[in-house]
């Protein structure tokens, strides 16, 4: 679970690495699975996810 804390009127949260981390395999295993692993590569599927879930959290954060 992510840990809080204000810092000069600002609410900064601290995401545990291993959740992210995991967050962003599970997103780039589900692109996989959704392109049937046909044409690309682990790596540009990765990349793909780690931008979403960066995304996703900046917004929501």
């Amino acid at each position: 679970m992510a840990q809080k804390k204000v810092v000069n009127q600002q609410l900064v949260v601290k995401e545990n690495p291993r959740s992210t981390e995991e967050a962003i395999r599970k997103r780039a295993y589900e692109i996989f699975c959704v392109r049937n692993g046909g044409p690309g590569s682990e790596i540009d599927d990765w990349l793909k996810a780690e931008n979403e879930i960066k995304e996703m959290r900046a917004t929501t954060g």
